[in-house]
């Protein structure tokens, strides 16, 4: 393999090359932004959704679609996974084959970020008076001395070296104070309205703006595991084995046919706070059983009420912030919300409370990321309390984690419901980047270019994404 170093670095990285059998790049003696003819570096921002699918990119082998060249790659990645340097020699399809490439990616925000601070330079504010920044990951010695382990090859993705425990606060700045590329889940219309100022139509149209392709994210409504299980108690009649109550239920928990549904019209009002409790959710099988009194072995008290008095079980929301793609996906599918006017929306952090008037928990939470979600959702879990989230799902539940998926109208988050159309929770995804200078921020160009589209269009390939999807493989199905 042909690794194009400037001469100064050339014999270090033989030696290292030697010396290594990954053939990985050491980030603290050969990174060098200014190295133009050597280093191409890109930095984007927006959706948190796409990281996990960016991740498996940058390790994919497969001829034709190959980013990193197999073997070279080093993932130095926040304790919170929020911020991402992807560092590795160009694969053949990179558009900077054989040149050092630092691909930047940071999630704080979502996908609004990834529109904002393309055409904004510094802090940008939104609406609700919240910011977002282009900060990305540093590369100086708190990083690079960060231990990497060896992650082995998996079928079509190649082996690479994983810097895991970077600190969260290691974060800096963009050398122009803008980002280079977006990535949203929604078209970046959706959010031209949630900054404070509205992006002017200058701004909006100095916008690159492409889709991925064949590729769209599938959406899922994450819960608590008590709550899962007592929707099944109350869906399932005790005579079936999806009953939590049934002997046969282990073997078949969380199998396609046993994960519990609830109508888009409940979750409209769940997600609105026009349904505010868990007692509102009625047994179809015993009279006068609800979500919030039925017990099952793993549960075996009521749900929570919040201790505000009025002994209902409260429904906490684990929502996202007004940049994020997710939160944008969940307002247009469910309310109508961003698209008409008088919609209903989806229920606030200002305007939620808390669950005892004041001095107990917030019903309502807007993660600043979808990574979190599931952390919360374990520790209402804990609490028993039953929440409900937002999320992606290519974030995947294992075993043993305190949340679940639950299906939306009968049908499950899977690829195969989504292409029979019996599930439709799932939107387009896009890439885009400044085709014009705006602000004073240059149109993206070059090399820097080259790489953006390889990304773009590798990523939305049919063999590409199928291979790329092999680990979003929920309990009950493929999804992502």
């Amino acid at each position: 393999m042909k690794l194009n170093y400037s001469k100064q670095t050339l014999a270090l990285a033989v030696s290292l090359a030697c010396a290594n059998s990954a053939f990985a790049l050491d980030l603290a003696t050969l990174y060098n932004e200014a190295d133009t003819a050597d280093q191409v570096t890109l930095r984007i921002a927006g959706a948190s959704a796409q990281d996990n699918g960016l991740e498996n990119l940058m390790r994919l082998n497969v001829a034709g679609s190959t980013i990193c060249a197999p073997g070279t790659l080093d993932l130095y990645r926040t304790i919170d996974k929020n911020a991402r340097l992807f560092y590795c020699t160009g694969g053949a399809n990179s558009g900077a084959a054989g040149k050092r490439l630092a691909v930047f990616k940071r999630s704080n925000g979502g996908s609004g970020t990834g529109v904002g601070t393309l055409v904004r330079a510094g802090t940008v504010t939104l609406d609700d008076a919240s910011t977002v920044a282009p900060n990305f990951l540093k590369t100086d010695a708190t990083v690079s001395g960060v231990a990497g382990v060896v992650v082995p090859a998996a079928g079509n993705l190649a082996q690479f070296t994983l810097h895991g425990a970077v600190a969260n606060a290691n974060t800096t700045a963009a050398p122009l104070n803008a980002a280079d590329v977006g990535i949203s889940d929604v078209e970046p219309a959706q959010f031209g309205a949630i900054f404070n100022p509205d992006l002017t139509a200058i701004e909006k149209a100095a916008l690159n703006t492409t889709t991925f392709g064949t590729s769209s994210v599938i959406f899922g409504v994450p819960v608590t595991k008590g709550l899962y299980e007592r929707l099944q108690a109350v869906e399932f009649a005790a005579a079936n084995v999806c009953n939590p109550n049934n002997v046969g239920y282990g073997a078949v928990a969380n199998t396609e046919a046993c994960v519990p549904s609830l109508t888009k019209a409940q979750l409209q009002g769940i997600y609105t706070q026009q349904i505010p409790s868990w007692d509102a959710i009625q047994s179809a099988n015993t009279a006068g059983v609800n979500v919030a009194n039925v017990t099952t072995p793993n549960y075996p008290t009521t749900l929570e009420n919040g201790g505000d008095g009025d002994g209902l079980a409260d429904i906490y929301l684990e929502r996202r912030a007004l940049s994020s793609g997710t939160e944008a996906s969940f307002e247009i599918y469910f309310n109508a919300q961003r698209c008409i006017n008088g919609a209903q929306t989806m229920a606030t952090k200002a305007l939620g409370g808390k669950d005892n008037g004041g001095a107990g928990i917030d019903l309502v939470v807007e993660n600043s990321s979808g990574s979190t979600i599931p952390t919360n959702l374990t520790t209402h879990d804990t609490a028993n309390r039953g929440a409900v989230g937002i999320l992606s799902t290519e974030i995947v539940a294992a075993a043993g984690d305190k949340w679940r998926f639950i299906k939306i109208n009968g049908a499950a988050p899977t690829i195969l419901n989504v292409v029979k159309s019996s599930y439709d929770l799932f939107f387009e995804n896009t890439l885009q980047y400044r085709g014009a200078s705006v602000n004073g921020l240059p149109a993206l160009g070059g090399l820097q270019q080259a790489v953006a589209n390889a990304i773009r269009d590798n990523i939305g390939k049919p063999d590409v994404i199928s291979a790329v999807d092999v680990p979003f493989t929920q309990l009950f199905g493929r999804a992502g």
